[in-house]
């Protein structure tokens, strides 16, 4: 919606933690629904409904319409989706992201499937009779699938690999270092590549000149990886 701040990944959590607000977001990404279709389907009052709606579309997941479906009939008011949004939480040792992004196809995207992928898209577009398209689509939506697994698994597996890193990482700061502030730091900057110091100081929620004495301090027996530091982060 225009002029809408985007949600924080706080408030977008906080939406899906409740059961009945996610129910709501997937029959809204089935198709629209006015207000009491989405009470009789979820077995909810109108009332609690409306509150959950009125959140989501707050918070810019949902937006309303009205439609006007007779000509003595009042519009009725539906419900659709807005903008594709996912998200991401890994948790494990060391490792706390949320993360959200948005999913958008566009023209520039499709180069970076894979030739396959490209050419069963043209030939899903190139379908006329219905059932050739129901057929073409469940083929490619299950070759789809059977690559976001293998990403996952990959993904998984890059995760457990930055996590053997970063218990290596660990053992080395706590040998190293001599405060918990300074070990925090040190993780943070191999973590995030950041070695300025207010980006630090707002991390690690510390004043700037306590941040900066103590990466003067580490530098001096850090140089290497400090200059490192500094080269990736330009």
């Amino acid at each position: 919606m225009p002029n809408r701040e985007e949600p924080t990944i706080d408030q977008i959590l906080d939406a899906l933690g409740n059961r009945t607000r996610r129910r709501i977001l997937e029959l809204l990404a089935e198709e629209p629904r006015y207000l009491l279709q989405l009470a009789k389907e979820l077995d909810v009052s109108q009332q609690a409904i409306l509150k959950h709606l009125s959140l989501l579309e707050e918070l810019g997941l949902i937006q309303s319409y009205e439609v006007r479906e007779g000509v003595r009939a009042p519009p009725r008011k539906y419900y659709k989706l807005t903008q594709p949004i996912a998200v991401s939480v890994t948790l494990m040792r060391h490792i706390a992201e949320y993360e959200t992004y948005e999913p958008y196809l566009v023209r520039e995207d499709v180069a970076l499937l894979s030739e396959d992928i490209r050419d069963e898209l043209r030939r899903l577009s190139a379908a006329r009779e219905r059932d050739e398209v129901l057929s073409t689509a469940a083929e490619i939506l299950q070759r789809i699938e059977d690559r976001r697994r293998k990403l996952r698994e990959e993904e998984a597996a890059l995760a457990r690999a930055r996590q053997m890193i970063l218990d290596r990482v660990d053992e080395v700061i706590r040998e190293s270092c001599r405060t918990a502030l300074e070990k925090r730091a040190m993780l943070a900057m191999v973590q995030r590549f950041e070695c300025d110091i207010d980006q630090i100081s707002e991390m690690l929620n510390v004043r700037e000149r306590v941040v900066r004495e103590m990466l003067e301090e580490l530098e001096r027996r850090f140089s290497r990886f400090f200059e490192l530091m500094r080269r990736m982060s330009q």
